[in-house]
């Protein structure tokens, strides 16, 4: 699979989902972007990459999907797709509590794709402003015609759900986290 560097996520993936799922990944480094694997995976360089975004499939390769040029094989949200309902989830395919804790520590970030954050401190006053002006542009319809035009996939993820997923990951077991550092090869200091 292609990837565009070590610690990228496409690396990270495959580096993770293929032990535990039985798949003997290559991970072949050094792509610029994304774009440049995909590229690479059409001209046969590579087979593919590990963790692309839903985004990133509806914005620019869902035609090719829906035609069956693209496959998905799994996907690894923390919850299934609901425009991806016959592909399997890696959750669902984990058999072991430590695989899911696993799983959710490596791939649970992706599930609020780019979050806005603020500084520590921050009076709450602002950050209120801050959500409101948030909600008020992902509910404007100029927005929301803009992204509809690409095929651009808006999900809000509220901010406490944000919060309490982070808090989830920062509970995962210290066994579970040295077995990602084994399988990523990130030495203890």
């Amino acid at each position: 699979v292609g990837s565009t560097g070590p610690s990228s996520g496409s690396t990270v993936d495959a580096k993770v989902l293929g032990p535990l799922a039985g798949i003997n990944f290559k991970v072949v480094t050094g792509y610029p972007g994304l774009t440049e694997v995909r590229l690479a995976a059409e001209r046969g360089e590579v087979d593919g990459h590990c963790g692309l975004l839903v985004s990133a499939l509806k914005t620019d390769v869902w035609d090719a999907y829906k035609a069956g040029r693209l496959v998905v094989p799994v996907q690894m949200g923390l919850q299934k797709h609901p425009d991806l309902p016959d592909v399997p989830n890696a959750y669902d395919l984990a058999t072991k509590d430590d695989d899911r804790a696993l799983f959710r520590l490596i791939f649970g970030p992706w599930a609020y794709g780019r979050p806005m954050l603020a500084p520590p401190g921050t009076p709450p006053e602002r950050v209120a402003a801050l959500r409101a002006a948030l909600k008020a542009t992902l509910a404007d319809p100029q927005f929301l015609a803009d992204t509809g035009r690409i095929n651009m996939e808006i999900q809000f993820t509220e901010p406490d759900a944000i919060a309490a997923l982070v808090a989830d990951i920062l509970r995962t077991p210290t066994p579970v986290v040295e077995r990602a550092r084994v399988l990523l090869g990130v030495q203890n200091r």
